[in-house]
């Protein structure tokens, strides 16, 4: 942690890493996704590994991999009724 914060290149090397680690982590789930599991065991250690590998890659890299909030209003007024509003 103290290299990150006195030498900036290595801070830039090391966040630029965790970008490459984000994604290797989605490659790993389609794997991991794709192993063929014959017990209800192995499923569950499955599932962990997806589910782990689903949060440290939201958590790196939130903008690609987090859960996307979208949220859209729209708002129409006149131009009469919002003068109205300022009497």
């Amino acid at each position: 942690m103290e290299w990150r914060f006195n030498y900036p290149e290595f801070a830039a090397r090391y966040a630029q890493a965790k970008l490459i680690q984000a994604d290797l982590f989605a490659e790993q789930i389609i794997d991991i996704c794709d192993e063929e599991q014959h017990t209800s065991e192995g499923i569950q250690h499955a599932r962990l590994r997806v589910d782990t590998r689903k949060w440290l890659t939201s958590k790196l890299i939130p903008k690609t991999y987090g859960d996307r909030v979208h949220s859209e209003s729209t708002v129409s007024i006149k131009h009469e009724d919002a003068l109205e509003l300022l009497k």
